[in-house]
């Protein structure tokens, strides 16, 4: 089975919703229901719902729980990128939607006694959905947009239970309002909000850079709401009812207004995320009414949001490293400008694996708790902090274990460097290391090469040409990112470590790149693909060309140059090709090879694998 990784999510966004448009262009007001019977019933006026599909139509008394069925405690239901839970009335924890490895979940919302688990995959059957449970997890509906949505929220707006999203026909962006009707379960477009939305949309009126939840500005409990005019570079009021402008909101005239990120809003008061002149990230605190604006409290300046409630914001901040130490959570009220502190939260690396985020990655009200997900050495852990005895709780749920726990820990650091003027952040970077445990035979020498690899990464000062500093201002820092994804044993003998690297130095992007170790636990030796290959090269390069050509036939999306014939293609495979050219994944039963973006695709095609199995090779890796 073959597995694409995709570089960066928004790229492979744009190239499969292109993808997407060729298969069916027909608005979404003109779903067709499964059931051609109840298509011909149904009135005109009922054009524009979207009705679920057979399957979600049986017996009532089949959708109906049992008396033994635990119900949610408040529907706490907590979540990361790859799975949800929801916590019943004794406490105890229940899985009710994963994802594989070829997608994640982007969020959770629970909007009265149902649970909306917006998910997102790749690869070649890309697109974005929702599914819809109920109260006791069970799932009930699930709606698949006709082209992927961006940025989908679900809010609870006039007592409705409201969907919004973005998504583009042409690149031309389409705002969508959708009312969800949790008894008939369908899904009705909201013709007054979509005009509302796309009347913001016409008038480069924004929530955000790329923000369309206009629910939650709606819902705000200022008289009118607030948004930035990327066309003035403003920030304006706008009529609660007719999105009309009514007055433009002063801001400091030292914010970088062109740099603006994104706009919180509690009550009268905006949270501004910016950049000042020297590229350096800020937050403000304007005052709408009168257009006070001063630079945000230290502490909520340099922290991260997790959630607004009523006139505050819990934001959490980076004691130590980023992604290592104790990451502290504080309360953040915009009327005075002061930060409260709350709680603590110890975390330690654990790869790149896409279900752990380090740091603080859930953050959910039940009651008198907070539960949120840190991390420890084995993976993700959930506790709650209790607001009654300001105590946090012992581990109170794993949610993920690392698969390289029994023999391998992480380690991590970051760092920076200024332009020679001191004020200019020119470089920066975050490395992590894999150690083997003294468990394992081999670890010591095995530890001694990750360690140079490490060291040769650190940068302790990088110096940029006085030329680029200009540049740099309006990029962005130049910087490298290292992480470790998983590591396997394979048989008696091998083990295998997986790194990803993502660098930036200007430019539209960065690159994103893979590295695959193998050593040997007899030896300590790090070894490579011509150590252990059966064939020779000239054989290994025949069918790594042939398996490549193959694959171009059934996958010519992500190949450019199709006007080369196969033979062409073959003979320029088979000259680039040797026992080191490529990045080489090893597993249980084959070997991947890894083309990076811009080798034989586009840079969205992300990199471009082909698997070989051990007996092709004739290998036995697992002895």
């Amino acid at each position: 089975m073959r597995k694409r990784l995709l570089v960066l999510m928004l790229c492979g966004m744009a190239l499969m919703t292109a993808c997407q448009s060729k298969k069916d262009n027909k608005p979404e007001d003109e779903i067709e229901v499964d059931d051609e019977d109840e298509e011909e019933e149904e009135d005109d006026e009922d054009d524009d719902k979207v009705e679920p599909d057979d399957k979600d139509n049986e017996d009532d008394d089949k959708d109906k729980p049992e008396e033994s069925e635990k119900t949610l405690q408040g529907l706490t239901v907590l979540y990361d990128q790859q799975q949800a839970w929801f916590v019943d009335e004794n406490g105890e924890f229940h899985e009710f939607f994963s994802m594989d490895d070829e997608g994640l979940l982007v969020k959770c919302n629970v909007v009265d006694d149902n649970i909306f688990a917006i998910y997102e995959t790749w690869g070649e059957n890309y697109h974005t959905g929702i599914n819809v449970y109920d109260k006791n997890g069970k799932q009930i509906y699930e709606y698949i947009p006709e082209s992927p949505g961006y940025e989908t929220s679900v809010e609870k707006y006039d007592d409705k239970i409201m969907i919004a999203y973005q998504w583009y026909d042409n690149n031309d962006p389409t705002f969508t309002a959708l009312e969800f009707d949790p008894v008939n379960l369908t899904f009705t477009h909201n013709e007054e909000l979509e005009a509302l939305g796309q009347k913001a949309r016409n008038n480069s009126l924004n929530w955000g850079r790329y923000d369309v939840d206009i629910f939650e500005a709606l819902n705000n409990d200022s008289e009118n709401i607030y948004v930035y005019d990327t066309d003035g570079k403003e920030f304006r009021e706008l009529d609660r009812d007719t999105f009309d402008v009514v007055g433009t909101v002063a801001v400091n005239s030292d914010i970088a207004i062109e740099n603006f990120s994104y706009i919180n809003a509690c009550g009268d008061y905006l949270i501004l995320d910016t950049y000042d002149d020297n590229f350096n990230y800020r937050k403000y605190v304007v005052n709408a009414k009168t257009g006070d604006t001063v630079p945000a409290d230290e502490k909520f300046d340099k922290g991260n949001i997790i959630e607004k409630e009523d006139d505050h914001f819990y934001f959490y901040l980076p004691s130590s490293n980023f992604k290592t130490g104790n990451n502290e959570v504080y309360r953040f009220y915009p009327e005075t400008n002061k930060s409260e502190f709350v709680y603590s939260i110890p975390i330690v690396p654990c790869g790149a694996l896409s279900s752990i985020v380090s740091g603080v990655s859930g953050f959910y009200r039940a009651g008198d708790r907070i539960y949120f997900e840190t991390t420890d050495e084995e993976g993700a852990v959930w506790r709650y902090f209790d607001t009654k005895t300001d105590s946090i709780s012992e581990p109170v749920f794993r949610s993920t274990r690392l698969e390289y726990a029994d023999f391998m820990r992480v380690e991590g650091s970051e760092g920076k460097s200024m332009d020679s003027s001191g004020k200019v952040v020119v470089y920066e970077y975050y490395n992590e290391k894999p150690i083997i445990k003294d468990s394992i035979p081999g670890a010591a020498k095995i530890n001694e090469q990750l360690d140079t690899m490490y060291n040769n990464r650190i940068i302790d000062a990088y110096t940029v040409p006085d030329d680029d500093v200009e540049y740099i201002q309006q990029t962005g820092p130049y910087t490298s990112e290292f992480n470790v994804v998983g590591g396997k044993l394979l048989g008696s003998r091998y083990l295998t470590i997986e790194m990803s690297g993502y660098d930036y130095w200007g430019g539209a992007h960065g690159m994103g790149y893979n590295e695959y170790l193998l050593f040997d636990r007899n030896t300590g030796e790090q070894l490579h693909l011509a150590d252990i290959c059966g064939v020779d090269e000239d054989t290994f390069r025949r069918i790594l060309a042939a398996k490549t050509v193959e694959d171009r036939k059934t996958s010519e999306q992500y190949y450019a140059g199709e006007y080369e014939s196969e033979a062409d293609f073959f003979e320029i495979v088979y000259n680039d090709s040797s026992f080191t050219s490529w990045e080489v994944h090893f597993d249980e039963d084959h070997i991947t090879v890894e083309y990076p973006p811009y080798m034989y695709g586009p840079y969205a095609a992300g990199f471009i694998t082909i698997d070989i199995g051990y007996d092709e090779l004739n290998m036995d890796i697992n002895r």
